[in-house]
Protein backbone atom coordinates (compact mmCIF):
# COMPACT_ATOMS: atom_id res chain seq x y z
CA UNK A 1 0.00 0.00 0.00
CA UNK A 2 1.19 3.33 -0.80
CA UNK A 3 2.66 5.45 2.10
CA UNK A 4 -0.01 8.39 1.83
CA UNK A 5 1.61 11.45 3.24
CA UNK A 6 0.91 14.76 0.76
CA UNK A 7 -1.92 15.35 -0.99
CA UNK A 8 -1.61 14.19 -4.54
CA UNK A 9 -2.22 11.20 -6.67
CA UNK A 10 -0.34 8.20 -5.89
CA UNK A 11 0.19 4.64 -8.18
CA UNK A 12 0.34 1.31 -7.34
CA UNK A 13 0.31 -2.19 -9.17
CA UNK A 14 -1.57 -4.75 -7.96
CA UNK A 15 -1.83 -8.07 -9.18
CA UNK A 16 -5.12 -9.05 -10.97
CA UNK A 17 -5.09 -12.38 -9.03
CA UNK A 18 -5.11 -14.81 -12.59
CA UNK A 19 -2.26 -16.89 -12.56
CA UNK A 20 -2.32 -17.91 -16.70
CA UNK A 21 -2.72 -21.45 -17.37
CA UNK A 22 -1.01 -23.09 -20.41
CA UNK A 23 -2.03 -25.56 -22.54
CA UNK A 24 -0.53 -29.06 -22.82
CA UNK A 25 2.07 -30.27 -25.66
CA UNK A 26 -0.18 -32.74 -27.20
CA UNK A 27 1.98 -33.61 -30.20
CA UNK A 28 5.33 -35.09 -28.55
CA UNK A 29 5.40 -38.51 -29.11
CA UNK A 30 7.03 -41.90 -28.17
CA UNK A 31 8.27 -44.81 -30.19
CA UNK A 32 9.01 -48.10 -28.63
CA UNK A 33 11.55 -50.82 -30.92
CA UNK A 34 14.37 -52.51 -32.33
CA UNK A 35 17.52 -49.54 -32.75
CA UNK A 36 20.58 -50.37 -34.30
CA UNK A 37 22.32 -48.91 -30.93
CA UNK A 38 20.91 -46.32 -27.85
CA UNK A 39 20.88 -46.61 -24.18
CA UNK A 40 18.52 -49.62 -22.97
CA UNK A 41 17.92 -48.16 -19.21
CA UNK A 42 16.61 -44.58 -20.19
CA UNK A 43 14.82 -42.93 -22.83
CA UNK A 44 16.40 -39.68 -24.92
CA UNK A 45 14.15 -36.97 -26.48
CA UNK A 46 14.97 -35.99 -30.37
CA UNK A 47 14.53 -32.87 -31.91
CA UNK A 48 15.32 -34.15 -35.65
CA UNK A 49 16.05 -36.92 -37.44
CA UNK A 50 20.00 -36.06 -37.74
CA UNK A 51 19.78 -36.23 -33.64
CA UNK A 52 18.66 -39.78 -33.91
CA UNK A 53 21.01 -41.15 -35.57
CA UNK A 54 23.52 -39.65 -33.82
CA UNK A 55 21.92 -41.41 -30.76
CA UNK A 56 20.37 -44.87 -32.22
CA UNK A 57 21.67 -45.45 -35.33
CA UNK A 58 20.31 -46.32 -39.28
CA UNK A 59 17.47 -48.68 -40.37
CA UNK A 60 18.17 -52.30 -39.43
CA UNK A 61 16.14 -55.36 -40.81
CA UNK A 62 13.36 -56.45 -38.62
CA UNK A 63 12.29 -53.49 -37.38
CA UNK A 64 10.32 -50.26 -38.62
CA UNK A 65 11.01 -48.26 -35.28
CA UNK A 66 13.88 -46.01 -37.62
CA UNK A 67 11.50 -45.60 -40.74
CA UNK A 68 8.75 -44.75 -38.73
CA UNK A 69 10.65 -41.90 -36.88
CA UNK A 70 12.45 -40.59 -40.03
CA UNK A 71 8.69 -40.09 -41.54
CA UNK A 72 7.13 -38.49 -38.32
CA UNK A 73 9.56 -35.42 -38.79
CA UNK A 74 8.57 -35.45 -41.82
CA UNK A 75 4.93 -35.14 -41.82
CA UNK A 76 5.02 -32.37 -38.94
CA UNK A 77 6.46 -33.83 -35.95
CA UNK A 78 8.68 -32.08 -33.94
CA UNK A 79 10.47 -34.02 -30.91
CA UNK A 80 9.73 -37.32 -29.91
CA UNK A 81 10.96 -39.95 -27.52
CA UNK A 82 12.98 -43.06 -27.93
CA UNK A 83 12.21 -46.50 -26.06
CA UNK A 84 15.29 -49.13 -27.41
CA UNK A 85 14.41 -52.68 -26.80
CA UNK A 86 17.53 -55.28 -27.31
CA UNK A 87 17.23 -58.94 -27.38
CA UNK A 88 17.83 -60.73 -24.00
CA UNK A 89 21.16 -62.21 -25.57
CA UNK A 90 22.43 -58.71 -27.21
CA UNK A 91 25.93 -57.90 -26.02
CA UNK A 92 28.18 -54.55 -26.28
CA UNK A 93 31.58 -54.96 -28.19
CA UNK A 94 34.69 -54.88 -26.45
CA UNK A 95 38.55 -55.12 -25.89
CA UNK A 96 40.75 -55.23 -22.97
CA UNK A 97 44.25 -53.35 -23.19
CA UNK A 98 47.05 -54.31 -21.28
CA UNK A 99 49.75 -51.83 -19.43
CA UNK A 100 53.56 -51.23 -19.72
CA UNK A 101 54.91 -53.00 -17.26
CA UNK A 102 57.34 -55.57 -18.09
CA UNK A 103 55.02 -58.13 -17.07
CA UNK A 104 51.74 -57.03 -19.00
CA UNK A 105 48.47 -57.40 -17.06
CA UNK A 106 44.97 -56.42 -18.43
CA UNK A 107 44.77 -52.84 -17.68
CA UNK A 108 41.39 -51.30 -19.35
CA UNK A 109 38.34 -52.59 -20.42
CA UNK A 110 37.02 -50.45 -23.43
CA UNK A 111 33.36 -51.40 -24.44
CA UNK A 112 30.78 -50.06 -26.36
CA UNK A 113 28.61 -47.65 -24.87
CA UNK A 114 25.70 -50.13 -25.33
CA UNK A 115 25.03 -53.41 -26.87
CA UNK A 116 24.24 -54.19 -30.37
CA UNK A 117 26.90 -55.32 -33.48
CA UNK A 118 27.39 -51.39 -34.21
CA UNK A 119 30.07 -51.33 -31.51
CA UNK A 120 32.40 -53.89 -33.82
CA UNK A 121 32.71 -50.78 -35.95
CA UNK A 122 34.57 -48.49 -33.38
CA UNK A 123 38.55 -48.77 -32.96
CA UNK A 124 40.94 -47.11 -30.79
CA UNK A 125 44.17 -45.73 -30.77
CA UNK A 126 46.24 -45.51 -27.44
CA UNK A 127 49.43 -42.53 -27.76
CA UNK A 128 50.92 -40.89 -24.89
CA UNK A 129 49.56 -38.01 -23.72
CA UNK A 130 49.98 -34.42 -25.19
CA UNK A 131 50.83 -32.33 -21.97
CA UNK A 132 52.61 -35.11 -19.72
CA UNK A 133 53.60 -37.74 -22.17
CA UNK A 134 55.59 -39.49 -19.62
CA UNK A 135 52.61 -39.87 -16.90
CA UNK A 136 49.69 -39.66 -19.00
CA UNK A 137 48.14 -41.37 -22.12
CA UNK A 138 45.34 -40.21 -24.95
CA UNK A 139 42.22 -42.17 -26.68
CA UNK A 140 41.22 -41.81 -30.11
CA UNK A 141 37.69 -43.93 -31.09
CA UNK A 142 37.75 -44.08 -35.14
CA UNK A 143 34.72 -45.67 -36.58
CA UNK A 144 35.10 -47.80 -39.22
CA UNK A 145 33.96 -51.40 -40.78
CA UNK A 146 35.14 -54.63 -39.34
CA UNK A 147 38.13 -55.60 -41.16
CA UNK A 148 39.22 -52.49 -42.97
CA UNK A 149 42.89 -52.07 -43.28
CA UNK A 150 44.46 -50.39 -39.82
CA UNK A 151 46.75 -47.64 -42.13
CA UNK A 152 43.30 -46.73 -43.77
CA UNK A 153 41.41 -46.24 -40.78
CA UNK A 154 44.10 -44.04 -38.96
CA UNK A 155 43.66 -42.07 -41.96
CA UNK A 156 40.49 -41.17 -41.04
CA UNK A 157 39.21 -38.11 -38.23
CA UNK A 158 38.82 -39.43 -34.82
CA UNK A 159 35.01 -39.43 -33.59
CA UNK A 160 36.01 -38.85 -30.16
CA UNK A 161 39.85 -38.27 -28.66
CA UNK A 162 40.21 -37.91 -24.74
CA UNK A 163 44.10 -36.60 -23.53
CA UNK A 164 45.92 -36.39 -21.19
CA UNK A 165 44.28 -39.34 -19.44
CA UNK A 166 44.95 -40.60 -15.88
CA UNK A 167 45.41 -44.17 -14.43
CA UNK A 168 45.46 -42.23 -10.59
CA UNK A 169 41.91 -42.21 -9.43
CA UNK A 170 42.63 -38.86 -7.52
CA UNK A 171 42.85 -36.99 -11.23
CA UNK A 172 40.49 -35.13 -12.18
CA UNK A 173 41.38 -36.35 -15.63
CA UNK A 174 40.93 -40.33 -13.98
CA UNK A 175 40.13 -42.56 -17.23
CA UNK A 176 37.05 -43.96 -16.24
CA UNK A 177 35.64 -40.40 -14.86
CA UNK A 178 36.53 -38.89 -18.12
CA UNK A 179 35.48 -41.52 -20.80
CA UNK A 180 32.69 -42.46 -18.90
CA UNK A 181 30.70 -39.35 -18.46
CA UNK A 182 31.98 -37.41 -21.77
CA UNK A 183 31.82 -40.21 -24.13
CA UNK A 184 29.11 -41.03 -26.51
CA UNK A 185 31.12 -44.21 -27.43
CA UNK A 186 33.03 -45.70 -25.42
CA UNK A 187 32.65 -46.99 -21.64
CA UNK A 188 35.71 -48.10 -19.56
CA UNK A 189 36.50 -49.85 -16.61
CA UNK A 190 40.40 -49.81 -15.10
CA UNK A 191 41.27 -53.50 -14.28
CA UNK A 192 43.30 -52.50 -11.59
CA UNK A 193 42.41 -52.66 -7.78
CA UNK A 194 43.45 -49.96 -5.29
CA UNK A 195 44.04 -52.25 -2.87
CA UNK A 196 46.31 -54.68 -4.27
CA UNK A 197 47.31 -51.66 -6.82
CA UNK A 198 47.92 -48.94 -4.41
CA UNK A 199 50.47 -47.37 -6.70
CA UNK A 200 48.44 -46.03 -9.07
CA UNK A 201 50.29 -43.24 -10.12
CA UNK A 202 52.59 -45.42 -11.98
CA UNK A 203 53.33 -44.34 -15.29
CA UNK A 204 53.83 -48.09 -16.47
CA UNK A 205 50.52 -49.09 -15.12
CA UNK A 206 48.58 -46.53 -18.64
CA UNK A 207 47.21 -48.94 -21.32
CA UNK A 208 50.18 -49.85 -24.01
CA UNK A 209 50.64 -47.86 -26.77
CA UNK A 210 49.74 -49.11 -30.18
CA UNK A 211 51.17 -48.64 -33.59
CA UNK A 212 48.17 -50.22 -35.06
CA UNK A 213 44.41 -49.53 -34.35
CA UNK A 214 42.47 -51.85 -31.85
CA UNK A 215 39.21 -52.90 -32.63
CA UNK A 216 36.17 -53.66 -30.36
CA UNK A 217 35.12 -56.89 -31.02
CA UNK A 218 32.09 -59.85 -30.33
CA UNK A 219 29.37 -56.93 -29.89
CA UNK A 220 26.10 -58.78 -31.48
CA UNK A 221 22.28 -57.42 -31.82
CA UNK A 222 21.57 -61.10 -30.47
CA UNK A 223 19.26 -63.95 -31.79
CA UNK A 224 16.73 -64.04 -28.95
CA UNK A 225 12.91 -64.34 -30.19
CA UNK A 226 10.73 -61.00 -29.40
CA UNK A 227 7.39 -61.24 -28.17
CA UNK A 228 4.57 -58.28 -27.37
CA UNK A 229 5.51 -58.61 -24.25
CA UNK A 230 9.36 -57.52 -25.23
CA UNK A 231 7.66 -54.06 -26.29
CA UNK A 232 5.05 -53.89 -23.47
CA UNK A 233 7.40 -53.97 -20.76
CA UNK A 234 9.07 -51.25 -21.37
CA UNK A 235 6.52 -49.02 -21.38
CA UNK A 236 7.37 -48.34 -17.77
CA UNK A 237 10.57 -46.16 -18.90
CA UNK A 238 8.29 -43.70 -19.82
CA UNK A 239 6.09 -43.25 -16.01
CA UNK A 240 8.29 -40.60 -15.07
CA UNK A 241 8.01 -38.90 -18.33
CA UNK A 242 5.25 -35.94 -18.40
CA UNK A 243 5.42 -33.90 -21.60
CA UNK A 244 4.65 -36.50 -24.23
CA UNK A 245 1.14 -37.64 -25.74
CA UNK A 246 1.04 -39.83 -28.18
CA UNK A 247 2.82 -43.99 -28.10
CA UNK A 248 3.22 -46.02 -30.90
CA UNK A 249 5.28 -49.38 -31.43
CA UNK A 250 5.94 -49.57 -35.66
CA UNK A 251 5.46 -52.83 -37.25
CA UNK A 252 4.23 -54.62 -33.97
CA UNK A 253 0.41 -54.68 -35.53
CA UNK A 254 -0.98 -57.33 -33.07
CA UNK A 255 -4.16 -57.40 -31.22
CA UNK A 256 -2.04 -58.26 -28.36
CA UNK A 257 -0.02 -55.08 -28.70
CA UNK A 258 -2.98 -53.07 -29.43
CA UNK A 259 -4.72 -53.57 -26.50
CA UNK A 260 -1.54 -53.68 -24.31
CA UNK A 261 -0.69 -49.88 -25.79
CA UNK A 262 -4.35 -49.09 -24.80
CA UNK A 263 -4.52 -50.18 -21.39
CA UNK A 264 -0.78 -48.71 -20.56
CA UNK A 265 -2.65 -45.15 -21.54
CA UNK A 266 -5.67 -45.48 -19.98
CA UNK A 267 -3.89 -46.39 -16.65
CA UNK A 268 -1.60 -43.61 -16.62
CA UNK A 269 -1.30 -41.13 -13.63
CA UNK A 270 -3.24 -38.78 -15.54
CA UNK A 271 -4.61 -40.72 -18.45
CA UNK A 272 -2.44 -38.18 -20.86
CA UNK A 273 -1.36 -40.57 -23.55
CA UNK A 274 -2.77 -41.59 -26.65
CA UNK A 275 -1.88 -44.92 -28.38
CA UNK A 276 -1.49 -45.22 -32.46
CA UNK A 277 -2.00 -48.33 -33.31
CA UNK A 278 -1.93 -50.19 -36.40
CA UNK A 279 -2.39 -53.97 -38.22
CA UNK A 280 0.39 -56.05 -39.25
CA UNK A 281 1.68 -55.82 -42.82
CA UNK A 282 -0.03 -59.19 -43.62
CA UNK A 283 -3.73 -57.93 -43.15
CA UNK A 284 -3.86 -56.25 -46.43
CA UNK A 285 -7.58 -56.91 -47.59
CA UNK A 286 -10.64 -55.36 -45.65
CA UNK A 287 -12.04 -58.71 -44.25
CA UNK A 288 -8.36 -59.60 -42.16
CA UNK A 289 -8.24 -55.76 -41.05
CA UNK A 290 -12.41 -56.68 -39.74
CA UNK A 291 -11.04 -59.91 -38.32
CA UNK A 292 -8.20 -57.66 -36.54
CA UNK A 293 -10.46 -54.95 -35.38
CA UNK A 294 -12.91 -57.52 -33.82
CA UNK A 295 -10.23 -59.34 -31.84
CA UNK A 296 -9.44 -56.45 -29.65
CA UNK A 297 -9.78 -57.75 -26.43
CA UNK A 298 -10.20 -54.55 -24.46
CA UNK A 299 -11.07 -51.48 -26.85
CA UNK A 300 -11.34 -47.96 -25.09
CA UNK A 301 -11.20 -44.04 -26.18
CA UNK A 302 -7.66 -44.43 -25.62
CA UNK A 303 -6.18 -45.70 -29.13
CA UNK A 304 -6.97 -45.39 -32.41
CA UNK A 305 -6.10 -48.18 -35.32
CA UNK A 306 -5.17 -47.17 -38.85
CA UNK A 307 -5.65 -49.39 -42.10
CA UNK A 308 -3.55 -50.46 -44.50
CA UNK A 309 0.46 -49.90 -44.39
CA UNK A 310 1.92 -47.24 -46.55
CA UNK A 311 4.23 -47.56 -49.50
CA UNK A 312 6.93 -45.46 -49.64
CA UNK A 313 10.63 -44.90 -51.38
CA UNK A 314 12.59 -46.63 -49.26
CA UNK A 315 14.57 -44.12 -47.05
CA UNK A 316 17.74 -46.46 -46.65
CA UNK A 317 18.07 -46.08 -49.54
CA UNK A 318 18.70 -50.18 -50.62
CA UNK A 319 15.95 -50.58 -52.47
CA UNK A 320 14.83 -49.22 -56.34
CA UNK A 321 11.26 -50.17 -55.14
CA UNK A 322 8.71 -48.74 -53.20
CA UNK A 323 8.57 -50.45 -49.81
CA UNK A 324 5.56 -50.78 -47.26
CA UNK A 325 5.76 -49.30 -43.77
CA UNK A 326 3.72 -49.28 -41.12
CA UNK A 327 1.78 -46.49 -40.98
CA UNK A 328 1.75 -44.99 -37.01
CA UNK A 329 4.88 -42.81 -37.51
CA UNK A 330 3.30 -40.96 -40.43
CA UNK A 331 0.31 -40.36 -38.53
CA UNK A 332 2.15 -39.28 -35.25
CA UNK A 333 3.43 -36.90 -37.45
CA UNK A 334 0.16 -35.80 -39.19
CA UNK A 335 -1.19 -35.54 -35.62
CA UNK A 336 1.57 -32.90 -34.51
CA UNK A 337 1.02 -31.01 -38.03
CA UNK A 338 -2.52 -30.52 -37.54
CA UNK A 339 -2.41 -29.46 -33.61
CA UNK A 340 -0.12 -26.82 -34.56
CA UNK A 341 -1.79 -25.46 -37.81
CA UNK A 342 -5.61 -26.06 -36.71
CA UNK A 343 -5.18 -27.07 -32.88
CA UNK A 344 -5.99 -30.36 -31.24
CA UNK A 345 -9.66 -30.51 -31.16
CA UNK A 346 -9.24 -30.76 -35.24
CA UNK A 347 -9.57 -34.26 -36.46
CA UNK A 348 -6.55 -35.33 -37.97
CA UNK A 349 -8.26 -36.19 -41.38
CA UNK A 350 -10.00 -34.81 -44.45
CA UNK A 351 -8.45 -33.95 -47.81
CA UNK A 352 -5.71 -31.52 -45.60
CA UNK A 353 -3.95 -34.51 -43.86
CA UNK A 354 -1.95 -35.62 -47.02
CA UNK A 355 0.90 -38.13 -46.00
CA UNK A 356 4.42 -37.03 -47.34
CA UNK A 357 6.45 -39.86 -48.05
CA UNK A 358 3.71 -42.01 -49.34
CA UNK A 359 3.54 -43.33 -52.47
CA UNK A 360 0.85 -45.85 -52.33
CA UNK A 361 -1.04 -48.13 -50.35
CA UNK A 362 -0.91 -51.84 -49.54
CA UNK A 363 -4.59 -52.00 -50.21
CA UNK A 364 -7.19 -49.95 -52.50
CA UNK A 365 -9.82 -49.29 -50.34
CA UNK A 366 -13.56 -48.47 -52.70
CA UNK A 367 -16.22 -46.61 -50.41
CA UNK A 368 -18.07 -49.29 -49.66
CA UNK A 369 -15.05 -51.35 -47.72
CA UNK A 370 -14.15 -48.40 -46.21
CA UNK A 371 -17.79 -48.39 -44.78
CA UNK A 372 -17.49 -51.66 -43.10
CA UNK A 373 -14.85 -50.60 -41.45
CA UNK A 374 -15.93 -46.90 -40.56
CA UNK A 375 -18.98 -48.89 -38.56
CA UNK A 376 -16.20 -50.46 -36.59
CA UNK A 377 -14.14 -48.10 -36.09
CA UNK A 378 -11.06 -48.70 -38.12
CA UNK A 379 -9.48 -45.39 -39.55
CA UNK A 380 -8.35 -46.10 -43.47
CA UNK A 381 -5.55 -44.10 -45.54
CA UNK A 382 -7.16 -43.75 -48.66
CA UNK A 383 -6.30 -42.06 -52.31
CA UNK A 384 -8.39 -39.14 -53.75
CA UNK A 385 -7.43 -37.84 -57.19
CA UNK A 386 -7.23 -34.12 -56.04
CA UNK A 387 -5.49 -34.71 -52.48
CA UNK A 388 -3.07 -37.50 -52.71
CA UNK A 389 -2.62 -40.17 -49.99
CA UNK A 390 -4.34 -38.64 -47.02
CA UNK A 391 -5.89 -40.49 -43.82
CA UNK A 392 -9.87 -40.81 -43.99
CA UNK A 393 -10.92 -41.60 -40.31
CA UNK A 394 -10.71 -40.16 -36.81
CA UNK A 395 -12.28 -42.73 -35.02
CA UNK A 396 -11.02 -44.53 -31.50
CA UNK A 397 -11.25 -47.84 -30.84
CA UNK A 398 -14.21 -47.69 -27.77
CA UNK A 399 -17.75 -48.57 -28.64
CA UNK A 400 -19.02 -45.58 -26.29
CA UNK A 401 -20.50 -43.05 -28.22
CA UNK A 402 -19.52 -39.80 -25.77
CA UNK A 403 -15.62 -41.05 -26.66
CA UNK A 404 -15.89 -42.21 -30.67
CA UNK A 405 -13.83 -39.60 -32.36
CA UNK A 406 -10.20 -38.76 -31.64
CA UNK A 407 -10.17 -35.04 -31.50
CA UNK A 408 -12.86 -35.44 -28.48
CA UNK A 409 -10.60 -37.89 -26.47
CA UNK A 410 -7.57 -35.95 -27.51
CA UNK A 411 -9.32 -32.51 -26.54
CA UNK A 412 -10.12 -34.07 -22.83
CA UNK A 413 -6.19 -34.94 -22.46
CA UNK A 414 -5.05 -31.59 -23.05
CA UNK A 415 -7.88 -29.81 -20.91
CA UNK A 416 -6.70 -32.27 -17.99
CA UNK A 417 -3.04 -31.66 -18.09
CA UNK A 418 -3.13 -28.91 -18.28
CA UNK A 419 -5.50 -27.57 -15.66
CA UNK A 420 -3.65 -30.19 -13.53
CA UNK A 421 -0.69 -28.29 -14.14
CA UNK A 422 -2.09 -25.12 -14.22
CA UNK A 423 -3.61 -25.77 -10.56
CA UNK A 424 -0.55 -26.46 -8.30
CA UNK A 425 -0.40 -23.53 -6.80
CA UNK A 426 -3.83 -24.04 -4.90
CA UNK A 427 -2.22 -27.00 -2.56
CA UNK A 428 -2.17 -26.04 1.07
CA UNK A 429 -4.10 -22.67 0.01
CA UNK A 430 -6.91 -21.91 2.55
CA UNK A 431 -9.98 -23.31 1.40
CA UNK A 432 -12.48 -20.74 0.91
CA UNK A 433 -14.83 -18.77 -0.87
CA UNK A 434 -11.56 -16.69 -1.86
CA UNK A 435 -9.78 -19.60 -3.33
CA UNK A 436 -12.76 -20.57 -5.00
CA UNK A 437 -13.24 -17.41 -6.97
CA UNK A 438 -9.47 -17.07 -7.61
CA UNK A 439 -9.92 -20.75 -9.10
CA UNK A 440 -12.99 -19.76 -11.11
CA UNK A 441 -11.20 -16.40 -12.27
CA UNK A 442 -8.60 -18.76 -13.95
CA UNK A 443 -10.45 -21.42 -15.66
CA UNK A 444 -12.53 -19.48 -17.07
CA UNK A 445 -10.05 -17.40 -18.18
CA UNK A 446 -8.25 -20.57 -19.59
CA UNK A 447 -11.44 -21.96 -21.11
CA UNK A 448 -12.50 -18.67 -22.66
CA UNK A 449 -9.36 -18.32 -24.51
CA UNK A 450 -9.53 -21.96 -25.97
CA UNK A 451 -13.37 -21.29 -26.61
CA UNK A 452 -12.33 -17.72 -29.03
CA UNK A 453 -9.66 -20.14 -30.74
CA UNK A 454 -12.94 -22.28 -31.85
CA UNK A 455 -12.06 -25.38 -29.67
CA UNK A 456 -15.35 -25.58 -28.56
CA UNK A 457 -19.15 -26.06 -29.54
CA UNK A 458 -21.36 -23.83 -28.78
CA UNK A 459 -22.35 -20.09 -30.12
CA UNK A 460 -21.42 -18.11 -26.75
CA UNK A 461 -19.04 -19.14 -24.13
CA UNK A 462 -21.87 -20.27 -21.70
CA UNK A 463 -22.86 -23.00 -24.34
CA UNK A 464 -19.27 -23.88 -24.81
CA UNK A 465 -18.35 -24.77 -21.34
CA UNK A 466 -18.68 -24.49 -17.56
CA UNK A 467 -16.68 -23.81 -14.53
CA UNK A 468 -18.39 -24.47 -11.10
CA UNK A 469 -16.11 -24.00 -7.70
CA UNK A 470 -18.29 -23.37 -4.86
CA UNK A 471 -20.33 -24.55 -1.34
CA UNK A 472 -21.96 -26.53 -3.28
CA UNK A 473 -19.16 -28.31 -5.03
CA UNK A 474 -17.14 -28.38 -2.30
CA UNK A 475 -19.27 -28.83 1.22
CA UNK A 476 -18.33 -28.38 4.50
CA UNK A 477 -17.16 -32.08 5.09
CA UNK A 478 -14.86 -31.60 1.83
CA UNK A 479 -13.44 -28.46 3.59
CA UNK A 480 -13.06 -30.99 6.90
CA UNK A 481 -10.87 -33.08 4.82
CA UNK A 482 -8.94 -30.92 3.11
CA UNK A 483 -10.73 -31.25 -0.40
CA UNK A 484 -11.67 -28.71 -2.95
CA UNK A 485 -13.37 -29.83 -5.91
CA UNK A 486 -14.06 -28.18 -8.93
CA UNK A 487 -16.12 -28.94 -12.11
CA UNK A 488 -15.40 -28.42 -15.64
CA UNK A 489 -17.54 -29.29 -18.82
CA UNK A 490 -16.78 -28.53 -22.44
CA UNK A 491 -18.53 -29.32 -25.22
CA UNK A 492 -16.45 -30.93 -27.71
CA UNK A 493 -16.55 -30.18 -31.58
CA UNK A 494 -17.42 -33.49 -33.73
CA UNK A 495 -16.08 -33.67 -36.70
CA UNK A 496 -18.82 -33.59 -39.88
CA UNK A 497 -18.07 -37.48 -40.69
CA UNK A 498 -20.94 -37.31 -43.09
CA UNK A 499 -22.06 -34.60 -45.09
CA UNK A 500 -25.45 -35.22 -47.00
CA UNK A 501 -26.65 -32.76 -49.92
CA UNK A 502 -29.74 -32.76 -50.85
CA UNK A 503 -30.30 -31.76 -54.17
CA UNK A 504 -34.52 -31.29 -55.89
CA UNK A 505 -35.72 -29.76 -59.09
CA UNK A 506 -38.12 -26.49 -58.84
CA UNK A 507 -41.31 -27.44 -60.46
CA UNK A 508 -43.33 -25.50 -62.63
CA UNK A 509 -41.21 -22.89 -63.84
CA UNK A 510 -42.55 -20.65 -66.60
CA UNK A 511 -40.43 -21.76 -70.26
Amino acid sequence: MANVTYPGVYMEEISSGVRPLAAASTSTAAFVGLTEKGPTDGVERITNWTEYQKHYGIFIPGSYLAESVFQFFNNGGSQCYIVRVTRTDAAAAAVTVQNREATPADAITFSAKNEGAWGNSLHLQIEDGTDDSANTFKVSIRIAEPGTDSEEIKDTDPREVFDNLSMDTASRDYVMTVINNRSSLLSAVVLYDPKTQPDLTNPDLRPAKTTDVIPLANGTDGEAALNETSYSSEFTRLDTITDFSLLAVPGIGTTIMMDAGMTYCSNRNLQDVFYIGEMSQDEDIPAEAEAFRGSIASPNSYGAVYYPWIKALDPSGKSKEPVLLPPSGYIAGLFARIDSDRGVWKAPAGTEATLSGAVGLASILTDVQQGNLNRINVNCIRRFVASGIVTWGARTVTSDPEWTYVPVRRMAIMLRVSIYNGLQWVVFEPNDEDLWGQIRLNLNSFMMTLFRKGAFQGSSASQAFFVKCDAETTTQDDINLGIVNVLVGFAPLKPAEFVVVKISQKAGQAS
